[in-house]
Parts: structure tokens; C-alpha cells; sequence
């Protein structure tokens, strides 16, 4: 006869980590150094990925990514996130 043992997975859940605000001030400093960083040379595509196949895209569908305020948030949001900071604070 086979032993059979019964065992109990515990769940684990993830700490709750309270975000710290950020100022303003600080927000816009940290988006004007990723500004800076991503020059002249980084561009971001505003068409989907599923454009590429079409046939239709062109040079107009790109822009630099410094200039693409989504770019800029995301960016920023991603850093303050993982820095403990709430990525929704410090806008006007």
C-alpha cells in the first residue's frame, strides 16, 4: 500500500509597499534627463506593429522619442515605480 502524504502550499502575497509622493519639481527634473538621454538618435513609431507588413508606412510615422509625451511618461512612470515612488505623483 503507498504512503500518501498530504501537504499545505501556502499562498504568499507580496508586501504591500506604500509609494512615496514625489514633488513636482522632482518629476520634471527626472523627465528632462530622460529628454536629454534619448537625444537625436532614439525614434518611436506611431503606427502599430502589424503596419509593417501593409506596406503603407513611412518616414512621417516616425518621430523622435523625446518629443512623444507618452514616451515620457511611461519612461518616468516605469523609474519613479521602481524607486518606491507613486508614478502619478507630482503632475500639475
Amino acid at each position: 500500500m503507498a504512503e500518501t502524504t498530504a501537504t499545505t502550499e501556502a499562498t504568499e502575497v507580496a508586501p504591500t509597499v506604500e509609494l512615496r509622493p514625489i514633488s513636482k519639481e522632482a518629476r520634471e527634473h527626472l523627465e528632462n534627463e530622460f529628454y536629454d538621454y534619448l537625444g537625436q538618435e532614439i525614434y518611436s513609431c506611431g503606427r502599430v506593429y502589424e503596419a509593417w507588413g501593409v506596406g503603407t508606412m513611412g518616414l512621417d510615422d516616425f518621430s523622435l522619442a523625446r518629443e512623444d509625451q507618452d514616451v515620457l511618461d511611461s519612461l518616468v512612470e516605469i523609474a519613479l515605480k521602481s524607486l518606491g515612488f507613486d508614478p502619478q505623483s507630482g503632475r500639475e
